[in-house]
């Protein structure tokens, strides 16, 4: 299993991150080939780390590419 931490600081509300991210992102990376999970945890003051889970590095990899088009589009 492969693993794609990332954690978002100074994100405003991590509410309607989680939110954000639920809506926009985690359909992005579901369809991908070997995900196996997505997990949130507000980490304290105001931030939030996620954890993508993927079968192989290369599932690992995409996804974060698609976080960055994400964070690029969606969240600046």
């Amino acid at each position: 299993m492969y693993a794609s931490i990332r954690v978002y600081h100074d994100a405003g509300s991590v509410d309607e991150l989680a939110r954000v991210l639920e809506e926009g992102f985690l359909p992005a990376i579901s369809t991908m080939p070997g995900f196996r999970a997505y997990y949130a945890v507000e980490v304290g003051e105001g931030a939030l780390a996620t954890v993508s889970i993927f079968e192989n590095p290369d599932g690992a990899e995409e996804s974060n590419n698609v976080a960055a088009d994400f964070i690029r589009e969606d969240l600046s």
